[in-house]
């Protein structure tokens, strides 16, 4: 239910609740709460995902023409300067907690796709991570790890937090990765963005351009069986929409103009080819001429 504490991303989330939960950490706070939850003897609602500090409250945008007793506007970086010191020197100092300033979970910018890692609490490797470093102490980053999608298929590549594929991976036909079908960018379990398609234990791919929604999208180039260009132009859900054909040659040479005033004839023309896949349906109009 929208709203709820999930207790697997609790590091992420902010939470009213009536009264604290004393703790060494705010780690250690972050357990309280889970384990709560889990529970069911704690019912918090999530405000904003992630767990900060309180000063991080004292912004302009949420006290808007705050006016000191002589009238000025208060600054809002003098206040901070004086409260942070107090908080962390004196208030945790007399409680006996650790109030950490900076780290994940406190004032990382990750997005709800993304992982916050504290630099020195894992090893990273280039190799494996998308990185995309925010400050010395913590990196937002996608994780790479391989999963079998729901047709079927192996995955590989990046992953968001909620286990989709997110960022830059492959997929391939089967459970194994011995034949690519996919190599791209993916949003949220979908193909999206710039990647190639590839026929089943294919080296060269049969498309390469843009995606959308798991379908051919947008600018790209369509090849032949042996590799030689067959399309560029603009593609439209799975099909060609507007550009130029070519002869199934090395030098590449024109022999059709497509858009939308000739696709019925480019159709006739190029019925039982390669190409013919790739042309849009006849319309229903179009069917009983």
């Amino acid at each position: 239910m929208e709203g709820e504490i999930n207790s697997t991303q609790v590091e992420r989330m902010k939470i009213s609740t009536y009264g604290s939960f004393l703790a060494e950490s705010l780690a250690d706070w972050s357990k309280q709460v889970v384990s709560l939850v889990e529970q069911k003897k704690f019912y918090g609602s999530v405000i904003q995902r992630e767990l900060a500090l309180i000063s991080n409250l004292f912004t302009v945008d949420n006290f808007p023409n705050i006016t000191r007793r002589d009238g000025k506007l208060l600054n809002f970086t003098k206040l901070l300067a004086w409260f942070e010191p107090m908080l962390t020197n004196e208030y945790c100092t007399v409680f006996n907690i650790t109030c950490n300033m900076t780290g994940c979970g406190i004032n990382d910018k990750c997005k709800l796709e993304e992982w916050c890692v504290n630099v020195g609490e894992e090893i990273l490797d280039g190799k494996d991570l998308d990185l995309s470093p925010v400050q010395k102490e913590f990196i937002c980053t996608l994780r790479n790890a391989s999963i079998v999608l729901k047709n079927g298929n192996l995955y590989t590549g990046s992953m968001s937090k909620v286990e989709l594929p997110h960022g830059w991976g492959a997929e391939f036909a089967g459970t194994d990765n011995a034949s690519v079908i996919y190599e791209g960018n993916w949003v949220h379990g979908k193909k999206d963005g710039l990647g190639s398609l590839y026929t089943p234990k294919s080296k060269t791919p049969y498309y390469s351009g843009s995606m959308l929604n798991d379908a051919m999208w947008g600018q790209g180039v369509l090849y032949y069986a042996s590799g030689n260009k067959m399309f560029t132009g603009l593609m439209a859900n799975g099909f060609i929409q507007k550009g130029k054909l070519f002869k199934d040659t090395p030098q590449s040479q024109a022999i059709s103009s497509v858009d939308e005033t000739n696709i019925p004839v480019v159709r006739l023309n190029f019925q039982d080819t390669e190409i013919s896949p790739f042309l849009p349906p006849a319309a229903t109009s179009e069917t009983r001429d």
